[in-house]
């Protein structure tokens, strides 16, 4: 069980009224007051869904204007609410084209959020983009920031999306450079309410990262895609490896990420870096980005290429494994490959189909 009490920390286990098991706090969150100006919402509330026949025009204009699918066009003009004429779906289309979309990308903004083309352009569109350009989106950032979450044209600028702007800037001391990184990475950080953001910074300050911290914003950006008792199911699944509270803590703070990693990919990893090479969970949690690498391109064949040195004597060998996985690609060839594989071949043959074509030291400096 995770956080048995072994750690000074702020994150403690009780059961709710379900039964369930979770990790609460004892903190308050103070409030900000916001005085937003008047903005329209995008969509009515009953606009996002409607049970009435579909017209055949808007299948034939998502067919023939975003570039959709025949079966893709049904689907998506069943979300849309009824459009009595093209001029406004024209003019999003045309809007988007103007900030630099092209047709594939179009495409998979409609598909994802058809009620897009409802919105108006002058009220929703323009303010929302305006907000993303002036803290440094053009161009295919702005494409990254929708595709990622799409819902972030449909909040308001003036209730969610600047009072959480401002909440990071003022209450965290996160600069616009480093809010545009957060955005990239993860625009759900300031599409959510502000009530929300606030919970998420307390979350993300019960795992010990200090808000001038680097990690202060990975950790938002990995945290912002779960509940509260998903993020405790994924710490808990290092002490089943047998990791202990402060292992897990620390791989946490250097690695927020690892929260992402899929079951099955966390549980290979540990199994090989743990069963086969043998590396200690300490190890692991002091550079705990190693259970990120591909198994198949990185960490299998440079467990290979440092067990064939150290077991021919050979220069290299005896340099542990860990410190071997942190190398760049071209340093670790040409530490550990290009200077024997004349000699003894079967490094290629070792290092799998990771091996590139051979090449000299100076090629790979140069």
């Amino acid at each position: 069980m995770l956080l048995r009490g072994t750690l000074s920390c702020p994150w403690a286990r009780i059961t709710v009224g379900d039964g369930r098991k979770s990790f609460i706090h004892g903190r308050s969150v103070g409030c900000i007051t916001v005085r937003p100006q008047s903005s329209p919402r995008l969509f009515s509330a009953g606009a996002t869904r409607v049970e009435a026949a579909v017209p055949p025009s808007m299948v034939g204009f998502l067919v023939s204007s975003c570039g959709l699918s025949p079966d893709e066009a049904t689907r998506a003009s069943k979300r849309l609410p009824s459009v009595r004429s093209p001029s406004n779906p024209d003019a999003v289309l045309t809007f988007l084209k103007l900030k630099g979309f092209d047709e594939e990308q179009i495409k998979k903004i409609v598909c994802s959020r058809p009620q897009l083309l409802c919105a108006d352009v002058e009220r929703t569109l323009e303010p929302k983009f305006r907000v993303l350009e002036e803290i440094g989106f053009r161009g295919p950032s702005l494409f990254d920031v929708i595709k990622q979450n799409n819902r972030f044209l449909c909040c308001s600028q003036d209730k969610v999306i600047l009072p959480n702007i401002s909440l990071l800037m003022r209450d965290c001391g996160i600069s616009g450079a480093r809010i545009l990184k957060i955005l990239k990475r993860s625009s759900w950080v300031v599409s959510r309410s502000t009530g929300s953001l606030q919970e998420l910074i307390v979350r993300v300050e019960e795992l010990g990262f200090n808000r001038d911290s680097r990690m202060f914003e990975y950790a938002l950006c990995a945290l912002s895609k779960y509940k509260r008792s998903t993020v405790a199911s994924k710490l808990e699944r290092f002490a089943r490896f047998g990791w202990t509270d402060e292992e897990i803590l620390r791989a946490m703070r250097l690695a927020p990420v690892l929260l992402t990693l899929s079951d099955n990919k966390l549980k290979k990893s540990m199994e090989f870096l743990m069963g086969v090479a043998g590396l200690k969970p300490a190890c692991i949690a002091s550079y705990p980005v190693m259970l990120m690498f591909s198994l198949e391109k990185r960490v299998m064949p440079r467990y290979r290429v440092m067990e064939l040195l150290k077991s021919k004597g050979l220069p290299g060998g005896k340099l542990d494994y860990a410190s071997a996985l942190r190398l760049s690609e071209a340093r670790f060839l040409t530490k550990f490959v290009f200077p024997h594989v004349e000699a003894h071949p079967e490094l290629e043959e070792v290092y799998g189909p990771a091996a590139p074509p051979k090449e000299t030291p100076d090629t790979i400096a140069g």
